[in-house]
């Protein structure tokens, strides 16, 4: 009987394959974040309307078929619009503040506030 033999992958020859996905992966990620105007895969506080507290997470983008972009944060069970924000709060160091007016960027003038 001869039974196909499938050749070896060489898996563990060169990191250059998946070096190259990853910057791909994020050089798609910041167009993402230029054309939604929202800064995702890092921690945020946002403001949701019809919500009177802030929620704190790490912004995803919900992948689906809808035409408006879903997101969602991490550990949060429900997805929302980017016409359900009010504001975005990046937490991450970086001290900048995003309205949902125009989804205008503006830098906080003193670090932490």
């Amino acid at each position: 009987m001869d039974a196909y033999m499938q050749p070896e992958l060489p898996f563990f020859t060169s990191d250059s394959g998946y070096s190259r996905w990853h910057e791909e992966c994020a050089c798609y990620r910041r167009d993402l974040e230029r054309k939604l105007g929202v800064p995702l895969g890092v921690k945020v506080r946002v403001i949701l309307r019809d919500f009177q507290h802030p929620f704190t997470g790490i912004l995803e983008l919900v992948v689906g078929t809808e035409r408006a972009p879903r997101l969602r944060l991490s550990g949060l069970r429900f997805e929302f619009t980017l016409d359900e924000i009010v504001s975005i709060h990046r937490m991450d160091g970086e001290d900048q503040t995003i309205s949902s007016t125009a989804r205008e960027t503006t830098d906080s003038p003193a670090a932490g506030h």
